[in-house]
């Protein structure tokens, strides 16, 4: 009984931290800013996972506000 309680506890304070440290938005940061590089590049091939994971989650959980984003991202800086 104890140790569930325990677990329970350690596994609300994990969840708090990794909440505040936000790790997911600096490595999608990063992986925007290393995307430059072209599909013949080594580190594309560590990039295109993460954003695409990204991508996943951002239209599972914000269908719309995702849609409107790639939408704004493809539009030439002539058309907006």
């Amino acid at each position: 009984m104890i140790i569930n309680i325990l677990v329970a506890v350690a596994l609300i304070a994990l969840g708090y931290i990794i909440g505040r440290a936000h790790p997911g938005q600096r490595l999608t940061d990063w992986a925007y800013r290393t995307n430059d590089l072209g599909w013949h590049s080594w580190k594309f091939w560590l990039v295109a996972p993460i954003l695409l994971s990204a991508l996943a989650w951002g239209a599972f959980t914000e269908p719309v506000r995702t849609l409107t984003n790639l939408e704004a991202w493809q539009r030439t800086p002539e058309n907006r």
